[in-house]
């Protein structure tokens, strides 16, 4: 928002169609001599899919140096090897590259609206100069700090996350459902109708997920609530209403 109020231009590149992948080459042939910054979410949202560290540290290399890349990882713990994804340690060597990271997913501190940037310290200063006044509270604060030394719940939200999510890809797999690889907190599926006409759909079994994408975006719950959504999708299977 703030981006359009300074009259700036946004261009969206699509998905890949086969994957779900970042299109890395579509990307790069949008850049102009106008582009300033790119914006990549690894792993990305809504789709679930993710680059490996190697094709993404390849793909930032590929940008003029006075194009700052941004690379959201908001959900880089939930991935199968968040060390080998991760950006972060190609800081050194991507000195026009932002890590920007939040504890709104797995930390589950979305209210309190916390994260942080990792980037070299030329980038950090001109952020500092514009940031807000006021922009963190000592609730927010004394919050992460106590998350990131909560490493008990920190590795029972990734695995509980990672069983439900094989649980809900193998069911619906098993019905027939395109489930793309997710890499996140949510798995993102085609079940042949719109999104929206799902989200109706779900409502009487008490199950709400989001109708504003072409797929449907389906976060991942507890076993009980994730159990509740398969059953659902038989049920209207049988109804012949999906």
């Amino acid at each position: 928002m703030k981006f359009k109020i300074n009259n700036g231009t946004i261009v969206d590149i699509p998905s890949r169609k086969d994957d779900m992948k970042l299109d890395t080459e579509a990307v790069l042939n949008a850049v102009t001599d106008k582009t300033r910054l790119v914006f990549v979410c690894n792993p990305n949202n809504p789709t679930s899919t993710c680059l490996s560290g190697d094709e993404l540290y390849s793909f930032i290399q590929k940008f003029p140096k006075d194009v700052i890349v941004v690379v959201d990882e908001a959900y880089i713990d939930f991935t199968d090897n968040p060390e080998k994804t991760t950006m972060v340690s190609h800081l050194k060597d991507l000195p026009n590259m932002i890590v920007v990271r939040t504890f709104s997913k797995l930390y589950g501190m979305a209210g309190i609206r916390i994260g942080y940037a990792l980037a070299c310290p030329e980038i950090i200063g001109y952020m500092n100069k514009a940031m807000a006044a006021r922009s963190l509270n000592t609730v927010g604060i004394e919050g992460a700090i106590a998350a990131l030394d909560d490493e008990d719940f920190r590795l029972l939200t990734i695995n509980s996350n990672r069983e439900e999510r094989d649980y809900l890809t193998r069911e619906f797999t098993a019905l027939g459902y395109k489930v793309y690889e997710s890499q996140a907190n949510f798995i993102y599926a085609d079940f042949g109708c719109s999104c929206q006409d799902l989200y109706f759909a779900l409502l009487p079994y008490g199950v709400m997920i989001r109708g504003d994408f072409p797929y449907a975006r389906i976060s991942i719950g507890t076993h009980i609530q994730n159990e509740t959504l398969v059953n659902a999708v038989k049920d209207l299977r049988e109804k012949g209403e999906l």
